[in-house]
């Protein structure tokens, strides 16, 4: 039987919806990382699922179920280091004094400094 809150309410179908948003955001944020890494080290053409699975550690099924392919995740990644990039240099620009080339050159190395590939990643 599954346990009850206060109101009578069943917990596991209040938190269960939560639990698998957080499930499928971990997974694809290991997988884009995973395709940073495996085109880093083996470079795009050498790339396949297979290397890009190993590393983020998922299924085979859980991969094809974020992305198409080796291209749509390539594509996926790229999209979101140049995101980060994008925030970076924003917020460079927003909370850092000086000319607008010293703030903006401030951007891109704090993700960097850091060793950021991707959001959440480092």
């Amino acid at each position: 039987m599954r346990e009850l809150d206060a109101a009578g309410l069943n917990v596991y179908h209040v938190i269960a919806p939560y639990l698998l948003t957080f499930v499928a955001a971990n997974q694809r944020e290991r997988i884009l990382s995973a395709v940073a890494q495996a085109a880093s080290e083996l470079g795009y053409a050498e790339m396949s699922v297979q290397a890009i699975i190993a590393r983020a550690g998922v299924s085979r099924r859980t991969f094809y179920e974020h992305s198409k392919n080796k291209e749509d995740a390539f594509l996926a990644a790229y999209d979101a280091v140049v995101h980060q990039q994008a925030r970076n240099i924003r917020r460079a620009y927003l909370i850092n004094q000086g000319t607008v080339r010293e703030r903006l050159r401030a951007g891109p190395r704090r993700g960097r400094a850091r060793g950021e590939i991707l959001p959440g990643a480092g």
